[in-house]
């Protein structure tokens, strides 16, 4: 003889649900085919939206701006260790007429063009009189091949001396930056950059 079992609350359950869900299942599949008959053949035969290309599309977005955003950072370093020898490393990241233009919070413009201008020109400044940098989170905005990146600096230095401010106090500075680039050979490079420094303490300056 067969034994036979009975069968308990939980298979019961599992067998009702399970019933259920396939009847939703078929209803919705009713539902969407005579909603489909409503809306016609001009929208039933509509184009889909191409979701993989879309994703691609905000991938490669996404990886850009974090290239620009490592690239800014390393700049950073530069600057803030005065590294010479780091700067000519970034030489790849750099356009060959790359622009730096540093505006003093006097308003006096420091204009440098080309990679050999700021070795010569605009790191002396920076070896002379290391500043201790601290960059703030980086904005970047993509516009097809160019791009620019957003953010600023704290900077406490004792200005050196090329600057002509007159002045042997250590002074705390903010730094609005804009960094303009644009892509080219597969690689966001620089093509100008500006920091527009401001007076943060002392409010004013003293005589030395």
């Amino acid at each position: 003889m067969t034994p036979t079992h009975a069968r308990s609350s939980h298979d019961r359950n599992s067998s009702f649900f399970g019933r259920r869900l396939a009847q939703r299942a078929t209803l919705a599949l009713g539902l969407g085919a005579l909603s489909l008959s409503a809306m016609g053949c001009d929208e039933a035969s509509a184009e889909p939206i191409d979701d993989d290309s879309m994703i691609l599309e905000r991938l490669a977005q996404l990886e850009s701006k974090e290239d620009i955003r490592t690239t800014m950072l390393k700049f950073s370093q530069v600057l803030d260790a005065a590294d010479v020898e780091g700067l000519k490393a970034l030489g790849p990241r750099f356009q060959e007429d790359i622009e730096l233009n540093a505006i003093d919070f006097d308003g006096t413009s420091h204009h440098y063009v080309g990679m050999q201008e700021l070795v010569d020109g605009y790191m002396p400044i920076l070896v002379s009189s290391p500043p201790t940098l601290s960059p703030s989170a980086i904005d970047v905005e993509i516009d097809g091949d160019t791009a620019t990146a957003y953010f600023k600096f704290t900077t406490s230095i004792v200005p050196p001396p090329q600057l002509g401010l007159g002045t042997d106090q250590t002074l705390m500075l903010f730094a609005a930056n804009s960094v303009d680039f644009a892509y080219e050979d597969d690689t966001w490079k620089i093509s100008s950059i500006t920091l527009a420094h401001s007076l943060a303490y002392p409010g004013s300056l003293m005589a030395p």
